[in-house]
């Protein structure tokens, strides 16, 4: 039945939630403790509502959890002024772990626990412009950095591992790699507030643009997707550095690469490069992408799997992104979601131990999961 008022019934609806934003705590818990609702209350209605009230609520983001789930940590926005939050078992009051005072714009991202739980990672800053500039809406002097930082969940104060963003921490914990400057560095996390300063050390620097980073899961060596714009390599690196592996390289465009848990092969999916290139115009039509499965000691890879030919059966994106992320259009396939960044790992294994064909080729559905 058509609802021609259906303008009206939003506006309502979100003058609601607004209300609600506003309304003081103790009003809020109040009527929960006596076992009432919210909606309604002619206590909170009668409360005036302010713009700034509205504007100046708390907005909490990047919720995250230990691996054993003892605690979890979250981005809290209080009038601009950004800090780390956490709350443990089996109380899971929430506490502040940071004291950054002021509105100063600069972002705080990448939260991530490590040390079995004990160490919040994150780093502080906004993303650069197309001009590598970062945002600095203060007009600070001497400029403004973008820095990772870890702090001990049972307090005292950020230690800084370095300049760069995009930490990852590694399988067991007691290091990780960033992003600085186009190189990956690697750096072990303190142990304490009383420790010596952190020293970081570069690890890979390619050429082009780098992202889909991963740790083998016995966290000796690095995985990487080296974008050069008409083409796109698959990398592997250990922590010493040394040589790059690249795995089967070739004039097409290979992103998304994931490692199999054992870390023994790696999955990616591969983008046949263009005949020409098409500016401004519209695909229809494009030779099939595919997911190849590659030896990690040796780097040659097979194919496991074949997108079908014809009109709307081609990738919608020429190369991966900065990221080492594809577009595979809405052609559902196993191992590849809509949009997909990740492989699954499982779907493969299922045909490489003797599923039929058609049972591997059954579409997934939602994001695939990685190893």
């Amino acid at each position: 039945m058509p609802l021609p008022h259906r303008p009206v019934i939003l506006v309502g609806l979100a003058l609601s939630v607004l209300a609600l934003a506003a309304a003081p705590a103790d009003a809020m818990r109040g009527a929960l403790a006596e076992g009432g609702s919210l909606v309604g209350d002619p206590m909170l209605a009668q409360q005036p509502l302010e713009v700034e009230e509205v504007l100046s609520a708390a907005f909490p983001t990047a919720l995250t959890a230990a691996a054993d789930g003892s605690a979890v940590a979250w981005v809290l926005d209080e009038r601009g002024a950004r800090n780390v939050w956490v709350a443990e078992a089996p109380e899971f009051v929430g506490r502040r772990l940071t004291s950054y005072e002021h509105d100063d714009g600069q972002a705080i991202s990448d939260l991530q626990f490590a040390l079995a739980g004990s160490t919040l990672v994150y780093t502080r800053g906004g993303a650069p412009n197309r001009s590598d500039e970062l945002p600095n809406p203060l007009s600070v002097a001497t400029g403004v950095q973008r820095e990772v930082f870890a702090i001990d969940v049972g307090g005292g104060e950020p230690i800084r591992i370095g300049e760069g963003s995009g930490p990852l921490v590694a399988p067991g914990g007691e290091g990780l790699v960033f992003r600085r400057g186009g190189g990956l560095h690697y750096s072990r996390l303190p142990v304490g507030e009383d420790e010596d300063p952190v020293e970081s050390r570069l690890v890979v620097a390619p050429r082009g643009g780098m992202g889909g980073v991963r740790w083998s899961p016995d966290g000796s060596r690095l995985l990487f997707v080296s974008n050069r714009g008409t083409h796109a390599f698959v990398g592997v690196v250990g922590l010493d550095g040394g040589s790059v592996q690249w795995i089967d390289p070739s004039v097409d465009s290979d992103a998304a690469a994931v490692w199999s848990p054992d870390g023994d092969r790696i999955a990616f999916v591969r983008v046949p490069a263009r005949r020409r290139l098409v500016i401004f115009a519209a695909a229809r039509e494009a030779r099939p992408w595919s997911i190849r499965v590659a030896d990690a000691s040796t780097g040659v890879s097979e194919v496991v799997f074949t997108a079908d030919e014809g009109p709307a059966r081609g990738c919608r994106c020429r190369q991966p992104d900065r990221f080492g992320r594809l577009d595979l259009g809405r052609r559902r396939s196993p191992g590849v979601s809509l949009g997909a960044q990740r492989l699954d790992w499982a779907v493969l294994g299922a045909r490489e131990r003797g599923r039929s064909d058609r049972a591997c080729r059954r579409p997934v559905r939602g994001r695939a999961s990685g190893a």
